[in-house]
């Protein structure tokens, strides 16, 4: 016999345990669209089996892939496909590549992971599938794609939420790709099942979504993403239909973090919502509606406009009147545009942004900035102008007067000859350097072009400094550069100025990823005897400008006297006197200069300056 209260609770503890095995089972198999009158054969014959599926794409083209990645996540003790295909064997992911407007755009991703009903152990719970997700996102090259959709189910939802909470703020890329997540029967405030569940079975995760008042992990889920600053929109679908007699994830539960109201998915429960079995299914709209308002647009709704090139057959012209211009990229779409710079013909012009892509917003303008650096030769320049868009628009730069463009390098070079002057005029000795000269320099670049961002114009400074033999003080200008942005070394064009910077230097290192050039040179022993230093050649940037009447020399030999008194700046003295001396015509005291600037510090460039010793 039973004792007094044993019986009722064990048979109570059986009928749970009953309902239990009936209900959960139905979470990774197949539809079941009519819960009263399928009850006792379906629950007797659902396996209850684990995912053996590991995450898969489950369409998509490698050699060509879209723009678009839809990631689909399984609920609790749901299967990576399985969770997604209907009784005919027919699967949402074939329904949304089906749709015309959509499904030329996207590829699809199925993510999967370990959630067992019983034996629990080796199950994951949220965060762990979180987790999870991350790493598979990596290893599989989702995050590549421009965008990417998010689709979960059930808890599987919760797990999406939880990745998109802890890294969105953290990582501006994944922020500007995720503009869409899509929640099916989420329970955004726990399930009531989900507390009866954990009295009977072990998986880890039912904690995760009990109802939300007893729940920390989901109280803080809740904090997490409402602190969250750049949110993707959230739609969500919710369940219409009990599954045997139990509302799984009720309304309210459904469309806690939901950006809009909640659509019904009618006529299905929280199992037949995610298993469509045609185009016009309430799910697949859903998502293939919500993909056009939200994601489309931003990718494909871009128009660019570059009003200040000029089409003549198939290439764009811009007249280059001057040593520094400005064109006009417009996006007059409504998404994001990246655009970027490729194939350029020559160093010597150096565009600004030159260090990677950009991106202009919709309906927005940016300013390129084109420079002729101090070395250009050259009447005409090209460049390739792409986009995200696929376009690619081959530019011709045209340099009308090269001289006008020389004449106002030179007049640049004179201003920051004179402002040094000026400051080493003003300060101890002791307390002049290369890093104050070089911040002079830049002072004065800044006054001659505001509106350049600050690496450029460190860059320019160095440019201009290199030209003018004073490659020292270059070096501190072009390693300033690189602080202000790391990435622009990867510019054609600074690589080219921190190549001849390095020609000038003995000791310092500058950018990295650029070769340093080596040299056997020696402190010269002031005894031995040398032949003529070579003349240099009619183009020697130097040459160009001390001749140029925009260049005063006579400015430029006081510096140089004042140069030679400072020890840490004397070898940049004797060289800068060097250059202005050969550039007007006085080979003799060049020969001289140039000796003692390589007894002082021998350089490559005056490597190419030097005779043999005589035998």
């Amino acid at each position: 016999m039973c004792r007094q209260n044993g019986c009722p609770q064990r048979i109570a503890s059986i009928s749970l345990f009953i309902f239990l095995v009936a209900v959960l089972s139905l979470f990774g198999c197949g539809k079941q669209s009519d819960p009263a009158r399928s009850e006792g054969s379906q629950a007797a014959t659902t396996p209850l089996s684990a995912n053996n599926e590991d995450p898969q794409w489950v369409s998509r083209d490698s050699n060509k892939p879209a723009k678009i990645a839809i990631v689909f996540v399984h609920g609790i003790f749901g299967t990576t496909t399985g969770t997604w295909t209907n009784d005919n064997g027919r699967t949402f992911f074939q329904l949304l590549k089906a749709d015309p407007d959509v499904g030329p755009y996207v590829d699809i991703y199925a993510f999967g992971f370990e959630s067992k009903m019983f034996g629990g152990t080796g199950s994951l719970d949220v965060r762990e599938g979180a987790n999870k997700l991350k790493t598979y996102l990596y290893s599989a090259h989702v995050l590549d794609y421009p965008a990417v959709v998010f689709v979960g189910h059930s808890m599987g939802g919760l797990v999406v939420l939880r990745y998109l909470a802890s890294n969105l703020d953290k990582d501006d890329s994944l922020a500007a790709k995720v503009s869409l997540v899509t929640l099916y029967g989420s329970p955004q405030e726990g399930a009531q099942i989900a507390s009866i569940a954990k009295l009977a079975l072990s998986n880890p995760a039912l904690a995760h979504m009990k109802p939300v008042d007893g729940n920390q992990w989901l109280q803080q889920l809740t904090d997490d993403w409402t602190n969250t600053k750049r949110k993707p929109h959230v739609v969500c679908g919710y369940e219409k239909a009990p599954t045997y007699g139990v509302m799984i994830v009720p309304w309210s539960s459904s469309n806690r973090f939901c950006t809009e109201p909640g659509v019904a998915i009618d006529g299905a429960n929280h199992i037949d919502m995610v298993k469509p079995d045609r185009p016009a299914h309430p799910s697949v709209v859903l998502l293939t509606s919500a993909i056009r308002r939200y994601v489309l647009p931003v990718q494909f709704g871009t128009r660019l406009e570059t009003p200040d090139f000029v089409r003549d057959g198939d290439d764009w012209h811009f007249v280059m009147d001057s040593s520094a211009k400005t064109a006009r990229v417009m996006n007059l779409g409504t998404a994001n545009l990246t655009y970027w710079f490729a194939e350029k013909t020559d160093p010597a012009l150096y565009i600004v942004p030159d260090d990677g892509p950009a991106t202009v917003a919709g309906n927005s303008i940016q300013n390129v900035k084109l420079l002729l650096l101090a070395n250009a030769k050259e009447k005409q320049y090209s460049f390739r102008l792409k986009t995200s868009a696929d376009d690619d628009e081959h530019v011709i730069v045209d340099v009308p007067d090269l001289e006008r463009v020389r004449q106002q390098t030179a007049a640049l070079s004179k201003s920051i000859v004179a402002d040094m002057n000026s400051q080493l005029a003003s300060i101890p000795a002791e307390k002049a350097g290369p890093e104050v000269l070089a911040t002079t320099a830049y002072k004065t670049v800044e006054k001659n072009l505001p509106d350049l961002p600050p690496a450029a114009k460190w860059v320019i400074t160095a440019d201009v400094l290199s030209a003018t033999s004073m490659d020292k003080i270059a070096a501190v200008a072009l390693n300033r550069a690189s602080a202000a942005s790391p990435k622009v070394v990867h510019s054609t064009s600074v690589q080219d100025v921190a190549t001849r910077v390095q020609r000038g230097i003995t000791d310092q290192q500058i950018l990295f990823e650029v070769p340093r050039q080596k040299s056997d040179l020696k402190v010269l022993d002031p005894t031995e005897k040398l032949l003529q230093i070579q003349k240099s050649g009619p183009d020697t940037v130097a040459s160009v400008i001390f001749k140029n009447e925009g260049a005063s020399p006579g400015i430029s030999l006081e510096l140089a006297e004042r140069m030679k008194r400072i020890p840490s700046l004397a070898g940049t003295g004797f060289t800068l006197e060097g250059a202005v001396k050969s550039a007007t015509g006085d080979s003799k005291a060049a020969n001289v200069a140039f000796k003692k600037a390589l007894m002082i510090e021998p350089t490559p460039a005056l490597q190419e300056k030097m005779a043999k010793p005589q035998q």
